[in-house]
């Protein structure tokens, strides 16, 4: 049998063990690379090319930089201090750290993201009680959708930003940049940032009916234990030894982060990889005594790293065996003339984040983007759009818990029921795909 249709097969039964869920994300993307070396596809070195690549450096690195960042406490500080400067305004606060979230998001994994907003939000809302209109349901949601879009506006922003950049490379185009989807990504957060706090307003007080409210065990639980943090917190700060190297930590943290981006954005002046720059960066956490070095195989994320590395081999049997390109002339026979660039890459958008509430962002990003990309060499367009525009569609995908980490976190912060994500996300998500339709053709002309 040809290898390509040998190529699709395997992917076809991966996209099924994906929709299914039994086996963890990171593991499918394994197995789905290892599968096109054993059938004789791709060699090994092709498959596992990303492990020695650029992109898993950077975010190996990026990953270390970031938990530093919460586990010195200098996210803590910034929550506190967004705090103070509401003033006692719950609905001020909660928009500060919207604020906060949609630049943090740039350079900062969004699961670390809301992990540190999530609390901090809802401790906001615990304290205004007595104000009926702000409640979990309405904000936690509408967080999670801010940090998808704006973690589009960097590579390190989001792991599928790093996957589709590796499978862009694999397939023979230039990577991107660090800032390649910024403009697309700035608009689209934007767009959620008005939303939340003018649709979503009154449009989910009207889904979420004060009577029928029933906050989660976590959040219930979360509650509960906020005194004993309180605590904790009070005591660690009357010892003015530990207070001064924390603050020393933090600081030192900071600036470590502010040069590793500068030097990532800049890496084509000097030349450095931003894969090099990164894991130095990581380094420097340890070097400088912000972390333990006993820490350093816990504080990164190895499913992410894995996941990555699987998709990205994956992607490159089903690319160069030529399996994408006859999935391409398919859809493109099934087009016949009415086949236009425009046609094309709207179908693209409109596919990529359907199936993408079903499966994770990252796998739909490994299944569409080699098809993707045969599709717009097919028909002689540039790269560029369809690849921005598969990464971004997957990424707004936010109508079921399933379709991204960060709208699984924020389940129970925002004690919602499944269906909540539908009725509260899905007519933002109609909204943010037609933008991306509308104006990625503009940005990255065909």
């Amino acid at each position: 049998m040809d290898p390509g249709y040998i190529a699709i097969i395997i992917m076809v039964v991966f996209i099924i063990i994906y929709v299914i869920n039994k086996l963890p994300i990171p593991l499918t993307a394994m197995l789905s690379a290892a599968a096109m070396v054993c059938f004789g596809i791709i060699p090994a070195n092709t498959a596992w090319a990303a492990f020695g690549g650029d992109t898993i450096l950077l975010v190996a690195g990026f990953l270390l930089l970031s938990s530093t960042f919460f586990t010195t406490g200098a996210a803590s500080v910034l929550g506190d201090t967004l705090i103070r400067a509401a003033g006692g305004r719950p609905k001020l606060a909660v928009f500060l750290f919207f604020v906060a979230a949609f630049f943090l998001s740039f350079v900062f994994n969004s699961v670390a993201l809301l992990a540190m907003f999530c609390p901090l939000v809802i401790s906001v809302i615990i304290e205004a009680q007595k104000e009926k209109t702000i409640f979990e349901e309405k904000y936690m949601q509408m967080l999670a959708v801010v940090v998808c879009a704006t973690g589009l506006v960097t590579l390190v922003g989001a792991p599928p930003n790093l996957a589709a950049s590796g499978m862009v490379a694999a397939a023979g185009y230039p990577a991107f940049t660090f800032t390649q989807m910024a403009p697309i990504g700035i608009i689209l957060g934007v767009v959620a940032m008005v939303w939340t706090f003018t649709v979503n307003e009154k449009y989910a007080e009207k889904l979420y009916p004060i009577d029928k409210r029933k906050r989660s065990e976590l959040v219930l639980k979360f509650v509960g234990e906020r005194e004993s943090v309180a605590a904790k917190k009070a005591e660690e700060l009357a010892d003015p030894v530990k207070r001064r190297k924390a603050n020393n930590k933090r600081i030192t943290i900071t600036v470590i982060i502010i040069v590793t981006i500068v030097l990532c954005l800049s890496a084509d002046q000097h030349g450095i990889s931003m894969g090099t720059i990164a894991i130095l960066g990581g380094a420097a956490c340890f070097v400088s005594g912000c972390a333990p070095f006993k820490e350093l195989g816990q504080r990164i994320d190895w499913p992410i790293i894995l996941m990555l590395a699987g998709t990205i081999g994956c992607a490159a049997g089903l690319g160069s065996s030529g399996g994408g390109r006859i999935i391409a002339n398919a859809f493109l026979g099934l087009l016949g003339d009415n086949a236009t660039p425009m046609l094309i890459f709207t179908m693209v958008c409109i596919i990529t984040p359907i199936i993408s509430q079903f499966i994770s962002n990252a796998g739909t990003i490994g299944i569409m983007m080699p098809i993707g990309l045969a599709m717009a060499a097919e028909m002689e367009m540039h790269y560029m759009p369809m690849a921005v525009g598969i990464v971004v569609s997957a990424s707004m995908s936010f109508c079921t818990p399933m379709s991204t980490p960060s709208q699984a976190i924020v389940l129970n912060w925002g004690s919602y029921k499944f269906s909540d994500y539908f009725r509260q996300s899905g007519p933002l998500n109609v909204v943010m795909v037609v933008v991306a339709i509308v104006l990625i053709p503009l940005i990255y002309p065909f």
